[in-house]
């Protein structure tokens, strides 16, 4: 039996039961801010992260109870334009039921830093819609080709003809990227993203959706990016949050934004994002291998004197096992490899390393995912307990940047019996 939610049963959830709440709200607008800060607070309280022996139901709960609130904003739905109203003693306005369902019903979660990040924003930093007129420019087609150079001293135009020289390469590279981008001018109708003018709070700088790169924190929060459908409904739950306009774009817009903001290619400070974690996790990585190396020449020194301890007719009849090099990362050679780390990622090689937030491991040196009554392996090993992975698995593999070994993780776990009610 599906339970009837009020609108008021969904404010309560974000410890708003009292009108008198929204008493020093001047308008709408504040109203929502509140909202918003409890929200917040609400969010962190309730995460998985944060509370990893929970089903999530609570998180869920807030996370569609917001959702719902937040539709009514959005739309221009709030009855007599005020939120107080809903909290009224006669009041029974119910909440969708499907709309509720379908932010309660995603199990992904953004990692708890994610939302952390989120409550910094007062307002959305970022608006995407369709064109209202085709008066407005791409910021990033009408850039100028080349910048002004001033003039300079005698024996200064030597040393400057190779800085010259790739300035015009870029100059050119610009003019042809922008010719096949197109034209500066937006036409009306077409999907274009603006950013927040924090002084006058007007959206402006203005890009063709194709020019747009993703922000690190929008990025950030694709549970997956392989499923347009968990894409979708990412970016609806950043909407009024982190971006606004995402509920006012008609099927195909929403097709196309999706699309755009899933690929990695568009997503703006990936390729140093990458590197800095390939640069960090390749220095975890030697220095467990140094311990590793030091540990194996302890057991090496240790079996040289119990040979010695042998008889010498013992002695001469054992043959010692030469101990193997280790196969990770030595201290010699960690700048070399970290460099040689950071190129296969910015290239998006996987067959020589791949980076998790725990090490950096060799592709043959991968997990082997067990199989239930295989070895060791006991049938329904798991059943009865719930997981909340987090972090990326690369010694599974699978998928590619946030979603790295996520789904064959899941699935061995569900092998076994057990539960994964959120993944980032």
């Amino acid at each position: 039996m599906t339970m009837t939610r009020s609108i008021a049963n969904c404010l309560a959830v974000l410890h708003l039961s009292d009108p008198t709440l929204f008493d020093n709200a001047e308008n709408l607008d504040e109203e929502f801010q509140l909202i918003k800060q409890n929200y917040h607070q609400r969010i962190l309280q309730t995460h998985p992260d944060k509370n990893p022996n929970t089903d999530g139901t609570d998180f869920r709960n807030v996370r569609a109870s917001f959702g719902i609130v937040k539709e009514l904003y959005s739309n221009d739905n709030v009855k007599n334009n005020t939120f107080a109203t809903y909290l009224a003693k006669d009041n029974v306005d119910e909440a969708d039921d499907g709309e509720y369902n379908r932010y309660f019903s995603s199990e992904n979660v953004p990692s708890w830093d994610f939302y952390q990040a989120a409550a910094d924003e007062e307002m959305p930093g970022y608006k995407v819609e369709g064109a209202v007129s085709g008066r407005s420019k791409c910021t990033t087609c009408k850039k100028p080709a080349l910048k002004k150079r001033g003039k300079k001293k005698k024996g200064e135009e030597e040393a400057e003809a190779a800085p010259v020289a790739d300035a015009a390469v870029e100059a050119a590279a610009v003019v042809s990227a922008a010719t096949t981008r197109g034209q500066p001018e937006i036409v009306k109708g077409e999907i274009r993203v603006g950013s927040l003018d924090d002084r006058s709070g007007a959206y402006g700088r203005w890009h063709h959706l194709r020019c747009w790169r993703v922000p690190k924190k929008i990025w950030q929060g694709l549970t997956d990016a392989t499923d347009a459908d968990v894409v979708l409904q990412d970016l609806l739950n950043m909407n009024e949050v982190l971006l606004t306009g995402v509920n006012d774009l008609d099927d195909e817009q929403r097709t196309l934004f999706v699309a755009h903001a899933s690929s990695s290619s568009n997503w703006a400070s990936y390729d140093t994002w990458m590197k800095q974690n390939a640069l960090a996790l390749t220095a975890a990585a030697a220095a467990g291998d140094d311990n590793k190396e030091n540990k194996q020449n302890r057991l090496s020194d240790q079996e040289d004197g119990e040979e010695d301890k042998k008889p010498p007719a013992k002695r001469a009849r054992t043959t010692k096992k030469k101990s193997k090099p280790s196969p990770g990362l030595s201290s010699s050679n960690a700048d070399a490899s970290a460099s040689t780390v950071a190129s296969g990622v910015a290239k998006g090689s996987t067959s020589a390393v791949v980076v998790s937030s725990n090490a950096v491991v060799k592709t043959n040196n991968r997990f082997v995912i067990p199989k239930p009554g295989i070895g060791l392996a006991i049938v329904n090993k798991l059943e009865g307990k719930t997981f909340v992975m987090s972090g990326i698995f690369p010694e599974v593999g699978g998928g590619r940047g946030l979603t790295l070994g996520k789904a064959k993780v899941k699935a061995m776990i569900e092998a076994f019996g057990g539960r994964c009610t959120s993944a980032i």
